[in-house]
């Protein structure tokens, strides 16, 4: 009789890299969120590569105060070779040097798309999601509560993460929850709770989707913030 094979079912999951925003550009910190699940590789690789399409049609993958190096395997002399290849016009150097930011930003715009397919192609360091196999796991749904702390003047959130209050198998309970205690925070708070974003995003929030605007005075109030978010977990069970 053959034998059972006691290796775990795997899946396939996107996730997304931990970019922030930071002093007007984006930092990759450790880490990544699981976005997805899928049975099969080629479905995960799809989702991924659409996913990583959307935030490249927003996305300027050079940032003004970092060298090529950081954005690419690829030599900047080869890159540029590269571009030309491609029939996209060159950046100008002034000074020995490129400023690939401002030329991202201004040439783009004019590009087809197999154009800009081609010049994101080799900024390897500059990825927004991946594939990874993973052992199949239940998914839970924690409600965190999220740490605002405060600095003498107005409230601030703190970093990634906070106080668990509880887990369900499912969404839609923990979103539910998560409703109650936000509702119960904002009656509680009420007007007295000012709070600014200080040029960060909420935690757990994409820094490629469109930022909170804040009113004109600068201060968010309690129907701005959240105080309680759903993170989706993998659960380890017996």
């Amino acid at each position: 009789m053959p034998r059972k094979s006691t290796q775990p079912a795997t899946h396939f999951v996107v996730e997304r890299y931990n970019w922030r925003a930071f002093l007007g550009g984006l930092v990759r910190l450790p880490g990544s969120t699981q976005v997805a699940s899928f049975d099969t590789y080629e479905q995960a690789e799809k989702a991924c590569h659409e996913k990583e399409q959307a935030i490249r049609e927003k996305a300027n993958p050079f940032d003004p105060r970092k060298p090529f190096a950081d954005v690419s395997d690829m030599p900047e002399e080869i890159y540029l070779d590269w571009l030309q290849d491609h029939n996209i016009v060159l950046p100008e150097r002034k000074k020995g040097v490129i400023d690939w930011s401002k030329w991202w930003a201004k040439a783009s715009k004019k590009w087809k798309p197999a154009q800009k397919q081609a010049a994101w192609e080799p900024l390897t360091k500059s990825r927004y999601f991946r594939v990874v196999e993973k052992p199949k796991r239940d998914v839970g749904y924690a409600v965190v509560r999220i740490d605002w702390a405060y600095n003498d003047d107005f409230h601030y959130p703190a970093a990634e993460g906070g106080e668990l209050l509880t887990v369900y198998r499912s969404r839609e309970k923990a979103e539910a929850a998560c409703e109650i205690e936000n509702q119960k925070q904002r009656k509680s708070w009420g007007q007295y709770f000012g709070a600014d974003m200080n040029n960060r995003l909420l935690p757990g929030a994409d820094p490629f989707e469109d930022r909170m605007t804040p009113p004109t005075d600068g201060a968010l109030t309690a129907e701005d913030v959240p105080f309680c978010e759903v993170i989706e977990v993998e659960l380890e069970l017996p």
